[in-house]
């Protein structure tokens, strides 16, 4: 700004007037130059937060640092974007995802042999995958021990490291060893990619290796088998009978453990139970199979009707008739294809079969030989908003879902079968009387969105009629506890188990924090010293518990051990 008069010139004006036009002047030539000032300091404030989360960012990608502290960093970010227009961080919709080329892959390994396996994934996230930050684990638990390790992996649980850095949009093949356990039949093996102690989106990879005797004249016997019976008395030609390996816990959270001899002093399951009967009888339970976008192919073994929610749609098909559901999420509508005919409806399919038959997803392939893809009881076909996708859902009596379970082998002693039957149960029952608590006539509070009460792969591993026919010893432990969970003053509770202990099981409070739950202190396993923690420690060791049983406790006085201060009571 200027003045349109002259220093040389003061009398013009007059002398003060020139005094205080030079002071307003002056005043305003101050003003202007600390707007600058200040516009430029604020500049440098902006542009520093903006490097300052760019670099909090870079350090999430390159650290282990937990999820509650990146939360707290993206939120900052998310912050300073409102506030000051910064785009310069993305970390607020930073993430970890990614896609396998092959979500189900299947093998097949001479038993004792090895392969070599190789497993290619695509980063479809945001974030860099950074070696040592994003490991190849077993899964779908973290640090699940696998049966096919061998020497040549990383860790027990880890078969191999990414080989560098792997930017958004490219894909990496991770190739490692498998030694076939020596046993024959079909097992399922779970990889996946996890980073900050949470497996990636969409990362998990089923394996079903199937294991054949090789076909030599003479096998060689492994040195250390995985876990041998006891020596059957020679032939009387005086040959020696070589004891068979067997697996004693079949699980994708449980090590394989040895000495599985059964044993002969397994209760009697009414011995020691008192009655509570929390609720009317046996619940139905909805578990969540699997989520997709296609259409499929059901049908059943007897004959069944197609429901579109309360409307009857197709009636009394015949046993062996394929129906075809879909969903358009254009229109929001459902619909039910038979050969001759199509209908639609904006309700939620349901396959009832009738007499408690079985339903086939004649699309779907989940499982061992023959595949896992039958059903006892009614079968779902849902739209979920929150998903974005269909998920199919089993709805069946709560102790035919537990049969249908494959947290154990028949290699395992009955008494050890009904612990963990019970655990199971009372794990479902937890889940599905949450839901009834809030309301929530057929979900629960942690699937409620989905419309269902329990995971069959993340909180327990279902795999339906045909794990019921393959495990007997389950099916037997089922029947002997029917009703029967575990309670803390008179009320159902949560029941978590794992692999195995390192000596001793954690505190509810020391993995997860929060307010104590009574019934889950830690506890010192003897039977797991000198092991390494597999699982999060928190509750029933599997190993120790099967060792316990091995050892003569029953599986009352086993449940009790792991659980302070609980009953095991009958509730329907």
């Amino acid at each position: 700004m200027s003045l349109a008069f002259s220093h040389t010139h003061p009398h013009v004006l007059g002398w003060k007037s020139y005094r205080l036009l030079r002071k307003k002047a002056m005043e305003q030539e101050l003003s202007w130059s600390g707007l600058v000032i200040s516009l430029s300091i604020a500049f440098f404030i902006v542009a520093g937060c903006a490097t300052v989360l760019h670099t909090i960012e870079q350090s999430l990608n390159a650290s282990n640092a937990p999820r509650y502290n990146q939360e707290h960093y993206l939120q900052a970010g998310a912050l300073a974007r409102s506030v000051f227009g910064v785009h310069a961080v993305a970390a607020a919709t930073a993430e970890y995802k990614a896609a396998p080329v092959k979500e189900t892959e299947y093998v097949t390994i001479n038993t004792g042999k090895e392969i070599t396996k190789e497993i290619t994934f695509k980063n479809t996230g945001s974030l860099s995958w950074k070696p040592g930050v994003v490991t190849f684990e077993t899964g779908p638990f973290l640090k699940t021990v696998s049966q096919v390790k061998t020497a040549a992996w990383k860790k027990v649980y880890e078969p191999a490291a990414l080989p560098k850095e792997i930017k958004p949009g490219q894909s990496v093949t991770l190739s490692f060893k498998m030694k076939a356990p020596p046993l024959e039949g079909t097992i399922q093996e779970n990889f996946q990619l996890v980073a900050n102690a949470h497996p990636l989106t969409g990362s998990l990879v089923r394996v079903f290796v199937t294991i054949e005797k090789a076909n030599a004249v003479s096998a060689p016997v492994p040195s250390t088998p995985v876990s041998p019976t006891p020596a059957a008395a020679p032939a009387a030609t005086g040959a020696t009978v070589v004891p068979q390996p067997k697996l004693c816990i079949a699980t994708v959270d449980a090590t394989n453990v040895s000495n599985c001899n059964t044993n002969p002093n397994e209760n009697n399951a009414g011995n020691g139970i008192s009655s509570n009967m929390l609720l009317s009888g046996q619940p139905t339970i909805r578990v969540g199979l699997f989520s997709t976008l296609a259409a499929q192919r059901i049908t059943a073994n007897t004959i069944f009707s197609v429901y579109g929610g309360n409307q009857l749609l197709a009636s009394s098909l015949p046993a062996g008739t394929v129906v075809t559901l879909g969903y358009n999420q254009s229109n929001g509508q459902y619909s039910v294809s038979l050969p001759l005919v199509t209908q639609q409806t904006a309700s939620p399919l349901r396959v009832v079969p009738a007499f408690g038959g079985i339903v086939t997803l004649l699309d779907y392939r989940n499982g061992q030989s023959p595949q896992d893809n039958r059903f006892r009881n009614i079968v779902e076909y849902r739209y979920t908003v929150p998903a974005k996708t269909v998920w199919l859902i089993n709805e069946l009596p709560l102790d035919d879902y537990i049969k249908g379970l494959a947290e154990t082998t028949n290699a395992s002693p009955v008494e050890f079968q009904k612990v963990m039957a019970t655990i199971a149960r009372t794990y479902a029952l937890y889940h599905y009387l949450r839901g009834v608590q809030f309301g929530l006539v057929d979900a629960s509070t942690k699937h409620s969105a989905d419309h269902f009460h329990i995971d069959s792969v993340y909180d327990q591993v279902y795999r339906g009629y045909n794990s019921e026919l393959r495990l007997t010893g389950l099916t037997q432990a089922v029947e002997a506890t029917r009703g029967v969970a575990v309670t803390y003053n008179n009320q159902i509770v949560i029941t978590p188990y794992f692999s195995n202990s390192d000596g001793r099981t954690r505190d509810w409070t020391e993995v997860w924090g929060g307010a104590a739950m009574a019934w889950l202190k830690s506890v010192l396993v003897p039977e797991d010293n000198g092991k390494t923690l597999f699982g999060h420690g928190v509750g029933l060791s599997a190993r120790g518990a099967l060792l316990m049983v091995n050892n003569g406790k029953g599986w009352q006085e086993v449940l009790k051990y792991f659980y302070t201060g609980t009953q095991v009571q009958k509730v329907y």
